[in-house]
């Protein structure tokens, strides 16, 4: 089965993608493909697997954190002409597990690499308090953002219109922005910016203490509250700009945040010392009144922005993310024939 598996796509099974981090064993087609078939996934979706092997090479992205001890779980989001060819989900229950098989199989795939491959048990390198579920793959609505004029989440990360890629971030928390009310940007603008402030916590040690301006929550919104910025003429970096100005929090319980209730900074510094070395953005300390408002996060570009789920409902999902335990990272999918086990006349040295 799995060499059944390898060989709709010509994958050499013993190249060798990178090492695993932190186990230290070697990332092949081969083991990505055992892994695949008992996860359940079909063939087809073997170039999306090694584009999700080669984020967790990448030391930008930091696998080898995956198993700290808050158990943030990693998200995968698709885009491209694979959603739709692979059979993706991007409708009601987008985020559901079972809802679509190629969504649910993947992310079974990943947590099964992380276990197999990586080396996250609770044996070796797996140290989460808690831990969560693991998350299926969020493929988002291209005929919405295309209908709207948006780009879609992985355009963010350097890929031209139409590709496809997978774009992963490791996530702490969740939660529901239900039965978002009105129909104008101005009138919906401040519930969605309240889920942003009340899914965001400890995460704050992101903006400053356990990393720099590192912080970048995900807000996913449905078609119908896309299209609401949409046919108002607002681009998604209105849409930032103005999440920006409005997801803020009292100074007080920011550095709370940060300082007396989680004690992850060093010194406990106010944002106005914090701001005097440099450390923050100016926009934290536009006065010392301990009341005033401060954004949660450096700037309108740390917040991420994805279109998926009921295209009839007016809900929006908000997850917190995990900085630099588990970067945004993403790469493009090359759904071509590998020639790997090609022999190229013109150069014997090619052949195997």
């Amino acid at each position: 089965r799995v060499e059944a598996f390898i060989a709709v796509s010509g994958h050499d099974p013993w190249r060798v993608i990178g090492t695993a981090r932190p186990s230290g064993r070697d990332i092949t087609i081969w083991s990505i493909a055992v892994n695949a078939v008992m996860a359940g996934c079909l063939p087809e979706v073997l170039p999306v697997l090694i584009a999700l092997a080669e984020i967790a090479c990448d030391p930008g992205y930091g696998v080898e954190h995956s198993g700290n001890t808050t158990g943030a779980d990693a998200l995968i989001v698709i885009d491209g002409p694979v959603v739709g060819e692979l059979g993706f989900n991007h409708g009601p229950g987008a985020m559901r597990d079972g809802a679509g098989a190629a969504n649910t199989s993947v992310a079974r795939w990943y947590r099964l690499y992380l276990r197999n491959v990586h080396g996250f048990t609770a044996d070796e390198h797996d140290k989460a308090t808690f831990g969560n579920a693991s998350r299926v793959v969020l493929a988002e609505d291209q005929a919405a953002l295309d209908e709207i004029g948006w780009p879609p989440l992985s355009a963010g990360f350097g890929h031209p219109a139409g590709t496809d890629a997978v774009t992963v971030a490791r996530m702490n928390g969740g939660l529901i922005i239900g039965s978002v009310f009105g129909s104008t940007p101005e009138q919906i603008l401040d519930y969605l910016a309240d889920g942003l402030v009340r899914v965001t916590g400890w995460e704050l040690t992101h903006v400053y203490g356990l990393g720099q301006a590192d912080y970048q929550p995900l807000l996913v919104l449905s078609p119908v509250l896309a299209r609401i910025f949409g046919r108002a003429g607002w681009s998604k970096h209105d849409v930032r700009r103005a999440l920006f100005d409005r997801a803020r929090m009292p100074a007080w319980r920011f550095e709370h945040l940060i300082g007396e209730w989680s004690n992850l900074t060093a010194g406990r510094r106010t944002l106005v010392d914090l701001v005097a070395d440099g450390a923050v953005p100016p926009v934290f300390a536009e006065s010392n009144d301990p009341d005033r408002l401060v954004p949660i996060v450096t700037s309108p570009d740390k917040i991420l922005i994805a279109v998926s789920g009921d295209p009839n409902r007016t809900n929006a999902y908000v997850l917190s993310n995990d900085g630099p335990h588990g970067r945004w990272t993403s790469r493009a999918i090359d759904r071509s024939y590998s020639t790997d086990l090609l022999c190229n006349i013109d150069d014997p040295g090619t052949c195997r």
